[in-house]
């Protein structure tokens, strides 16, 4: 129930809306103007503003007016994007897309591209019908057209290259960044080379010089396309190379098949086989005799040195009467001579040790 005093103002209202022309409606439920689209139907009076339900803080979509107080209204229309036209039904194999907004939703299909290029032969080539029976010739196309050329070798000897700082690889698929380079119909594909920033540098223990001529314990150190020298100390390698027990140093390997270079710290020498002369003959003992064979004989056995054998025929040991002697080119030495020198080796054989040097 109103109270009176409203009963009252609203009685006042509608003298005060009669006497500016317009009739009051009292008593209209919210329900039964929406029934009547918010208009009075006896003299078309907007029962909204009758009312006051404008900015009452609910929401009438039924009123005359946009009640933008209460409501929120969408009014944006969806529009396709530059390169898009709205259609009623997308093409089949079409790129179209739906678009909404508040509400309303459209679809898009993009635009067609018109290609107007034509395909043309390159210098050199001339166009023909087919290529067809033709070993010289090859198919240009371009958009949606297609035209064969054919290579005129008399007129056409050009090759394709690539340009400096770029290497020609077998295919661009997959690498970028990578194009064509055409020249007579003959095709090329070519990427820049990978750029390389690296620097040699020296190790700790070693120090950069500008050269190293004349220097001993010295080495290049080279690295994209930069090469820089670094000297090691004296210090840090003192070790000499040495030839094995079996071998003997001589001036160069040139001729010698047997021989090999050693290195260390920076100093090479060359190194080959001792050549030990075997002349040594096996004998008999003083208490026996040598037999041609040891067939059919008990006492009997062989005895075998520097590739001789023979038979004796009793118990006991054989006599080695062999003696050590240098290879050719070399010549006896003392001890006390052969161990000032480095090409100095010792050669033993049945007891006896001689010591030979290369001849001077």
């Amino acid at each position: 129930m109103k109270s009176p005093c409203v009963s009252l103002n609203f009685s006042v209202f509608c003298l005060l809306v009669a006497a500016l022309g317009s009739a009051c409606a009292p008593g209209v439920s919210k329900s039964e103007a929406a029934a009547r689209d918010g208009i009075d139907p006896a003299d078309g009076a907007d029962y909204c503003e009758l009312n006051g339900w404008y900015g009452d803080g609910e929401c009438d979509e039924f009123c005359v007016r946009a009640d933008l107080d209460d409501c929120v209204s969408c009014l944006a229309i969806p529009e396709c994007d530059p390169g898009y036209s709205q259609v009623e039904t997308c093409a089949p194999g079409s790129e179209c897309m739906e678009l909404s907004l508040c509400g309303v939703t459209i679809l898009c299909e993009a635009n067609a591209v018109s290609c107007a290029a034509v395909p043309t032969c390159e210098e050199g080539e001339e166009e023909v019908e087919s290529c067809e029976g033709s070993e010289n010739c090859d198919a240009r196309s371009l958009c949606d057209q297609t035209i064969y050329c054919r290579r005129d070798e008399v007129r056409c000897l050009a090759e394709p290259v690539c340009a400096e700082g770029e290497a020609e690889v077998e295919s661009c698929e997959g690498r970028e960044p990578c194009h064509e380079v055409r020249a007579c119909g003959v095709v090329k594909y070519c990427e820049p080379v990978a750029t390389c920033a690296a620097l040699p540098v020296c190790e700790a223990d070693e120090s950069e010089v500008e050269s190293c001529e004349g220097i001993d314990f010295c080495e290049p150190r080279s690295i994209c396309g930069t090469t820089i020298y670094c000297e090691r100390p004296a210090v840090a390698c003192a070790a000499v190379p040495t030839c094995s027990e079996e071998e003997v140093e001589v001036e160069s390997c040139e001729g010698r098949p047997d021989c090999h270079e050693v290195e260390v710290c920076g100093r090479t020498i060359f190194c080959e086989e001792a050549s030990v002369t075997c002349a040594a003959i096996p004998v008999c003992a003083e208490d026996e005799v040598e037999v041609e064979s040891c067939e059919g004989r008990e006492d009997c056995y062989s005895a075998e040195l520097c590739g001789h054998t023979i038979f004796c025929e009793a118990d006991g040991g054989v006599t080695c009467a062999a003696f050590p002697t240098c290879g050719e080119g070399e010549r006896y030495v003392s001890e006390e001579e052969c161990l000032r020198r480095d090409d100095c080796y010792a050669v033993s054989l049945c007891g006896s040790t001689s010591y030979c040097a290369p001849i001077e």
